[in-house]
């Protein structure tokens, strides 16, 4: 601002001495002035004569016009320049992250949230919320000129604005919005046209519906119910990662009213014993009663701190895997975390038959006695329960000993290379996966394609991911695209389905990756889901796909992590992606 104030003064500045000399030459001068101008200004000119004054005052204005479309058009271009290269990945909200003029290739060419007009305000390729991925008014031909998917559509000319409904003017949709532009609203539903969500809303702005969700496609809500319009859930609550079956403040009679396992159960004393809601935002954080017995059964805790310390549930799965008390008596007796960094330290359960496998406390005193971890040679090379992360459920994850033997089980390394080998347990539930030798494509850079040949009809497996969040340094924000080719070499046409398989992931509920499904550029599966859980094993993606005689399908699985919190931060996530011919 600052270098454009400064260019304007000199042009102003030398345009008034123009004028300034030509009103002074036009008049009546003596021979003695005209001679103190040309000092002065360093002009040189001859006597005007008096048919030729005109010619002169012309000449001098042609010149002061070209001094100001010059102005102009440098003022044109520098803005270009600023706009191009200098308000890039703007901030306008100061929380860190750009959501302006975003360039997330570093072409420095705005890709996301471009703003044309200079409002401050995105124009086209507008992502949600503050999710950096273009949604709305999609240029796809490259003209700067929104074509698909627009913001505020009116489909029925009633002057009402029925998808992708922008209700405070900030150019980005809040109401009846449409991810995938097939023109059916899929978040954020406004049923009364007083521009409020009132099913399927989204209100932590993560593209993910949490509160008044319609589960049968009655157009009413059933599961998270919010009743007093607050944005947080008053009835049907659900846990985790269900988002089917109500657990707190049932209403058994639709009434409106909870009638069963209510949320912030007090004693006499005011004090919360069950369902207790620490952060008031609707749902029970400790003491969680899953089946409304009274009892607590998962995020325990026992002190007036409200940090769950028995029975923790890290994965939403409704099942404690941390600091697990077996026989009820307060005390810690399987994956016990001593340090408090949220990792087992002592009596690993590497199987789930809730039995301590690895780093056992035989006397009780808190310190692993037997089967420990991360045991070495002479070399100081790890040959026993090794840890390649110390980030899948804080387990080891290779040349794990089950039974204390001292002799390797399960996920064995064979070559040293910290790579699994042989008797693969993918899912840590002590049973084999998988005897393949050198499953080093298990490991593949993600950046890698897979091509899968399901010519034969039988069943071809693509290790898809394996994304080690640590090691990636992967943050808030950040995307990836993975390509899997399916291909026919055959005379007929062959059906197939995606199925989920061996998953690992040990991301808490609502910090899971996001992830989209395309095929042959056709999108099936939009960004509004989230990355699965083990329980999720053998669940479809999508069904009855066909692949052309003699032709190939391109699939395509795009990610973008967005977290709630930085809480998972560094976690795993793998799976296969199973192509399995019908």
């Amino acid at each position: 601002m600052y270098t454009k104030c400064i260019f304007f003064y000199f042009v102003w500045s030398f345009s008034l001495k123009c004028v300034n000399i030509i009103n002074r030459i036009g008049g009546v001068m003596t021979e003695e002035e005209k001679n103190k101008i040309i000092e002065k200004e360093k002009l040189y000119f001859e006597e005007a004569k008096p048919k030729k004054k005109g010619k002169t005052v012309l000449l001098v204005f042609t010149f002061i016009l070209f001094v100001v479309v010059t102005a102009v058009t440098s003022y044109i271009v520098m803005n270009y320049f600023v706009i191009k290269n200098k308000n890039l990945n703007v901030d306008t909200n100061g929380d860190g992250w750009p959501d302006l003029n975003v360039d997330t290739d570093g072409d420095k060419i705005c890709n996301v949230n471009c703003d044309t007009n200079r409002d401050n305000k995105p124009d086209y390729n507008i992502g949600y919320k503050n999710i950096i991925v273009s949604y709305f008014n999609v240029d796809t031909n490259g003209d700067l000129k929104p074509d698909f998917n627009l913001i505020n559509q009116d489909t029925n000319n009633d002057g009402i604005c029925d998808i992708n409904c922008d209700t405070d003017k900030d150019n980005k949709p809040d109401i009846n919005v449409d991810f995938d532009g097939d023109g059916i609203v899929d978040l954020n539903i406004d049923l009364t046209g007083d521009g409020k969500c009132d099913i399927n809303c989204d209100f932590l702005g993560n593209r993910y519906a949490t509160v008044n969700l319609d589960q049968n496609g009655d157009l009413k809500p059933d599961i998270n119910i919010d009743t007093n319009n607050d944005g947080i859930p008053d009835i049907n609550i659900n846990y985790g990662s269900d988002y089917v079956t109500p657990v707190f403040n049932v209403d058994l009679d639709n009434d409106g009213v909870a009638d069963f396992n209510l949320i912030n159960q007090l004693d006499n004393t005011g004090k919360c014993v069950l369902n207790c809601d620490v952060d008031n935002n609707g749902w029970s954080e400790t003491n969680i009663d899953l089946d409304g017995d009274g009892i607590a059964d998962i995020n325990i805790y026992i002190d007036d701190v409200k940090v769950p310390k028995l029975n923790i549930d890290t994965t939403g799965n409704g099942k404690p895997n941390l600091n697990v008390d077996t026989n009820n008596d307060g005390i810690c007796d399987i994956n016990c975390d001593t340090n408090g960094d949220g990792k087992p330290d002592i009596n690993l359960d590497v199987n789930g038959d809730l039995k301590a496998d690895i780093n056992v406390d035989t006397n009780n005193d808190g310190v692993a006695d037997f089967n420990l971890t991360n045991q070495l040679d002479s070399a100081g090379k790890c040959i026993l329960n090794c840890y390649i992360n110390n980030n899948v459920k804080g387990m080891p994850e290779y040349n794990i000993d089950i039974d204390g033997d001292g002799k390797y089980d399960i996920n064995i390394d064979l070559d040293g290379d910290k790579i699994v080998d042989a008797n693969i347990d993918i899912d840590f539930d002590g049973i084999i996966d998988s005897n393949r030798i050198d499953t080093s494509v298990l490991f593949k850079s993600f950046s890698e394609n897979t091509n899968v040949n399901i010519s034969d009809k039988t069943v071809k497996v693509s290790y898809l991911d394996n994304v080690d969040f640590s090691k990636d340094k992967i943050v808030n924000g950040w995307n990836k695209t993975k390509k899997l080719t399916v291909t026919n070499n055959t005379n007929e046409d062959i059906t197939y389905d995606i199925i989920w398989n061996d998953v690992i992931n040990n991301f808490g509920y609502g910090n899971r990756p996001y992830y989209e499904l395309i095929v042959d550029g056709k999108q099936l599966v939009n960004l509004n889901n989230q990355l699965p859980y083990p329980v999720n094993n053998g669940q479809a993606i999508v069904k009855g796909l066909i692949v052309k005689a003699n032709s190939k399908n391109e699939i395509v699985l795009n990610y973008v992590y967005k977290p709630l919190n930085n809480y998972d931060d560094g976690k795993l996530f793998y799976s296969v992606l199973e192509v399995k011919p019908n």
